[in-house]
């Protein structure tokens, strides 16, 4: 082939764009829960119709009293598990959003966690998203570099009911402070800058990958009951992979400056739910006995049947096909003139 013709198929391969990479799609669309496997009483959340945030459904976690998991603890969740082999020193963006109901409101008064990662078999929290009185906090229950304590809360703000929130969380995957990671948007605005911090459990044997679970978690205690809707549980590569729009609308990565937030402190810890920093809750095993837990929290349990979940991916639109087509067009006028030659 000559020098011209490969130049020019060169030229159209380097104008497609790179593959969007979602790796784990958590959005309802199948009108069930099969995207998910493992949450613990999975059997809670239903998909629906409305409201949704995009796309035709949405699901809805409903818990009661009854909804007590073999730890004692009051939960009803989706869950999924990154694929183990592939996880550690993986750099990760993860969408969730959430939004309150009218007619089962959150219980103002007590700790709820409405999403977290914790390190597989050996159940520690490692961070987490929980609303408490209006207000949502994210933390950390590893420590920062240098330091021998849990970061604890890294960011507030404010949580308005009855309203979709959306959160995208960047990690860098790490048992070394000095190059995990965490970085937060929340509705749209930066409002963590990269942060360094242990993001993966270690022990003297092993260094844990984790898994993820949304939807509602509380103590072990009577309250009313309360709902969370679900939508966009996503991880991907890139930040474009999980935004809901184009990311110059979303909100664009804030530049790292290097450092760290000053930590505002951990949440107030009320009877009986979800302890301090990371919003943790004591727990045992499935098998009814104590297991360790890591500097800080404790942490729910998982049953052990969680599986690595689904995946899919994206391309780029017509308009660039039509590009590529055009430029292997004028790549064959080219090699017609040449052999007329």
């Amino acid at each position: 082939m000559p020098q011209i013709i490969r130049s020019a198929l060169l030229l159209a391969l380097i104008a497609l764009p790179a593959e969007a990479t979602v790796l784990f799609r958590g959005d309802f669309e199948t009108g069930d829960t099969s995207q998910f496997k493992g949450g613990p009483n999975q059997v809670h959340v239903t998909a629906i119709p409305s409201p949704v945030r995009d796309g035709k459904y949405a699901g809805r976690a409903t818990l009661h009293n009854e909804d007590i998991w073999p730890n004692g603890l009051r939960r009803v969740e989706v869950g999924y598990a990154p694929p183990a082999a592939t996880f550690s020193g993986s750099e990760r963006y993860y969408a969730l959003s959430v939004r309150t109901t009218p007619d089962l409101p959150l219980v103002a008064t007590i700790t709820n966690t409405l999403a977290y990662f914790e390190s597989a078999t050996s159940y520690h929290q490692v961070m987490a998203f929980n609303v408490m009185n209006g207000k949502v906090l994210f933390g950390v229950s590893l420590p920062k570099p240098g330091a021998t304590k849990n970061a604890g809360t890294l960011w507030t703000g404010t949580f308005a009911s009855e309203v979709w929130h959306d959160f995208i969380l960047h990690v860098k995957w790490s048992a070394d402070p000095a190059v995990g990671f965490v970085e937060l948007w929340y509705d749209g605005e930066p409002v963590l800058a990269k942060t360094a911090v242990q993001t993966q459990y270690k022990d003297a044997t092993a260094t844990y990958p984790n898994f993820f679970h949304a939807g509602l978690l509380h103590g072990n205690f009577d309250s009313n009951a309360e709902a969370l809707d679900l939508d966009r549980i996503l991880e991907g590569t890139t930040f474009a992979d999980v935004a809901l729009v184009e990311p110059g609308d979303a909100g664009t990565p804030p530049v790292d400056s290097g450092t760290p937030p000053v930590d505002s402190g951990t949440p107030s810890v009320d009877s009986g739910t979800p302890a301090e920093d990371a919003g943790a809750v004591a727990e045992t095993r499935d098998a009814g006995g104590p297991h360790a837990t890591a500097p800080g929290p404790a942490t729910p349990t998982l049953n052990k049947t969680d599986v690595a979940g689904s995946s899919c991916s994206s391309s780029g639109g017509a308009g660039t096909g039509l590009s590529f087509l055009l430029l292997l067009l004028s790549a064959q006028a080219v090699l017609r003139t040449t052999s007329r030659r």
